[in-house]
């Protein structure tokens, strides 16, 4: 029995081997452009796989942001307690430095450069004292030949030779002051580097810390804990 097709532009039934114009105008033959009625059968649907997500409960979401905000507090926390340490070994530090004046005066007194200070403080003391000397000696040595009889002419050899004299102490004092200055001032800059080698390492300790206290004071939670942090307190107003 031949099966029954039609036209797919009239719907009118068509003969096997039957030509007809499409919409389109072209020429098309029965069994070629056609919709058997096989084909109009109605078609059982196929079912739809079921795909659907389990709800989370809020147990476990709460128990997620807990951990979460538990892990960003634990880092504030170890934040924390760095900055509080930082904070101890400044004052620590700065316990120290402030001993650097007397430290200095006993590493002088160690090296020598306090006995060298107050040798060249005692020349250049005699030194002062010799120049007054030297002013003085005209008028001590006239006043030594008064109501002597001696004229100036007399008087002038006496003046000049005490005068030299002088002279000749001040140029030895130089010397003196000259060498207990040279050794001193080598002393002492030796004894200001040792001074200076301990106390600049605890100054930039003092620097190198503080730096840090500052960053910690800045530091601020991270947004991915800020989100969880908001999160769980959202969740707690409920």
């Amino acid at each position: 029995m031949p099966t029954n097709e039609y036209n797919t532009n009239t719907g009118a039934k068509l003969n096997p081997g039957e030509t007809y114009t499409n919409a389109q105008g072209q020429s098309v033959t029965q069994g070629s452009n056609v919709i058997s009625s096989a084909n109009l059968a109605p078609v059982n649907p196929i079912p739809l796989a079921s795909n659907i997500i389990p709800p989370v409960s809020t147990a476990t979401v709460n128990a997620d942001l807990q951990n979460g905000q538990n892990i960003a507090q634990a880092n504030v926390d170890a934040l924390n307690t760095q900055g509080q340490n930082s904070s101890t070994d400044i004052a620590n530090l700065l316990s120290s430095l402030g001993g650097k004046g007397a430290d200095t005066q006993q590493t002088y007194q160690n090296t020598g450069v306090t006995d060298l200070y107050n040798q060249v403080s005692d020349l250049n003391a005699q030194a002062k004292s010799l120049n007054l000397e030297a002013q003085a000696i005209p008028i001590q040595t006239q006043q030594n030949n008064q109501n002597t009889g001696a004229t100036d002419a007399g008087v002038a050899p006496q003046t000049a030779g005490a005068l030299r004299e002088n002279a000749l102490k001040a140029l030895s004092l130089g010397q003196q002051y000259a060498i207990a200055s040279g050794n001193y001032d080598k002393a002492k800059n030796y004894a200001d580097q040792i001074i200076n080698a301990k106390y600049d390492q605890i100054q930039a300790d003092i620097n190198a810390k503080q730096a840090n206290l500052a960053a910690l004071d800045k530091y601020q939670l991270t947004p991915a804990e800020e989100k969880l942090k908001t999160a769980q307190q959202a969740l707690l107003t409920k």
